[in-house]
Parts: structure tokens; sequence; C-alpha cells
């Protein structure tokens, strides 16, 4: 759905206290695949219990709002979906890896 069979990198700052995790993203500039990012820049919410993470991202200026779920050591993995007023409008999966 979306933006299906695209690959995307993003670059997410996350910040830990306890279950709480905060932080920001950007799409990375420059990138070929990243021509369709629909917003370049945004906030960070979610939390974490063990490996498993859930992250609430709203992406700037369009105010839509991804959410993704899954596991987060030091690489992770799982689903995400994004949605506009109320509308899914992406779903797939993500990939994340420390630089």
């Amino acid at each position: 759905m979306g933006m299906a069979g695209l690959t995307r990198s993003f670059k997410f700052n996350l910040h830990q206290e306890g279950d709480k995790i905060t932080g920001s993203y950007v799409c990375y500039e420059g990138k070929t695949s990243n021509a369709i990012c629909r917003n370049p820049k945004g906030t960070i919410e979610g939390t974490a219990h063990g490996t498993r993470v859930g992250l609430n991202i709203l992406m700037l200026p369009g105010a839509s709002n991804c959410n993704y779920s899954g596991t987060l050591d030091y690489n992770g993995n799982g689903q995400y979906a994004c949605y506009l007023q109320g509308s899914i409008v992406e779903q797939g999966t993500w990939q994340a890896s420390r630089p």
C-alpha cells in the first residue's frame, strides 16, 4: 500500500529514559530513493519493553503520523503504518541498524 516495493533511508535519533523513547526523524537528503519522502522531518515518541519497541512519528510539515512496532536492540525490524487524517496512506516493513 502507498509506496509499495520502494526502499527509503531515514535517520532516527532516539533517546531512552526507562521505558520512554523520544527523538527526531529526518529523511536522508541526496538519496534518489528519498525523492519520494512525503515529509522530510518529524518528532518521535514511543515506548520500549525489553527489545520490543513502539514508536509514533509525527511527520512535519504535513502532520501525518506513522506507527512503528517491532524489535530493537543493536539492529531492528518490524511493521509500520502511516496515517493522514485518520486513514492509512502507507504500510509495510522496516529494518534498522546503528551507524
